[in-house]
C-alpha cells in the first residue's frame, strides 16, 4: 500500500499510545523492505528508549547532526539506504521544534524515496505530537493486551479528522 499508493507518501511516523507495543520493530521492518528497491532512511526519533540506536550504532553517541554527518559512512547502507541514530540532546521536544531538525528533515526527505521514524510512546511524552506534524503517514500501532480503546481514543482526537492516520494491529491472536 505505501510504495503504490495515489498519495504522495515519502515519510511515515510510526507511533503508538504505549511502551512495548512494537513501534521500534514494524520501524525495523518497514525499512527492512523497502530498502531492498527503494532509496531509505530510518531515524530513531525514541530519544529515551533509543531501541534503534543501540541496535545499531553501539555505544556511539551524536550531540548533533553535523557531528553525526562527520560519520555517516557508518550509516550507510544497501542502496544508500541510511540510519540516523538518536541524538544526544538537553530537551527533545526544544530540538523537535529547533530549526536544525526541521532543516535536517526536510533535507532527507528530499534526498530518501522514503524517511520512516520511530518515536516515543504518544500519552507519555510530547515528542510524537510535535514529530507526526512533517510526516505524510502515521502508523499507529495497536498491540494486544498493551493498547487501550482509550489510547486509541485519544490518538484520534489530538490528529482530529486526519486521513493520514492508518492501524496496525501487532500480536492479535484473538478476534478484535
Amino acid at each position: 500500500e505505501i510504495t503504490h499508493s495515489q498519495e504522495n507518501i515519502k515519510s511515515i511516523a510510526v507511533i503508538s499510545s504505549r511502551k512495548d507495543a512494537g513501534k521500534t520493530e514494524l520501524s525495523k521492518r518497514l525499512f527492512n523492505k523497502l530498502f531492498l528497491r527503494h532509496k531509505v532512511c530510518l531515524f530513531d526519533f525514541d530519544y529515551r528508549k533509543k531501541g534503534l540506536t543501540k541496535e545499531f550504532a553501539g555505544d556511539k553517541v551524536y550531540k548533533s547532526f553535523n557531528e553525526f554527518r562527520s560519520n555517516i559512512d557508518d550509516f550507510l547502507g544497501e542502496n544508500d539506504s541510511l540510519f540516523i541514530p538518536s541524538l544526544e540532546v538537553e530537551s527533545p521536544p526544544d530540538f523537535f521544534t529547533s530549526d536544525e531538525f526541521v532543516n535536517e528533515l526536510h533535507t532527507v526527505k528530499e534526498k530518501y524515496d522514503f524517511t520512516i521514524c520511530d518515536t516515543p510512546p504518544w500519552g507519555l511524552f510530547i515528542d510524537a505530537k510535535i514529530i507526526s506534524k512533517y510526516f505524510d503517514l502515521i502508523i499507529y500501532v495497536v498491540n494486544n493486551q498493551v493498547t487501550t480503546f482509550k489510547d486509541i481514543s485519544m490518538v484520534k482526537k489530538d490528529l482530529g479528522e486526519s486521513k493520514n492516520l492508518k492501524f496496525f494491529y501487532n500480536k492479535f491472536s484473538l478476534f478484535f
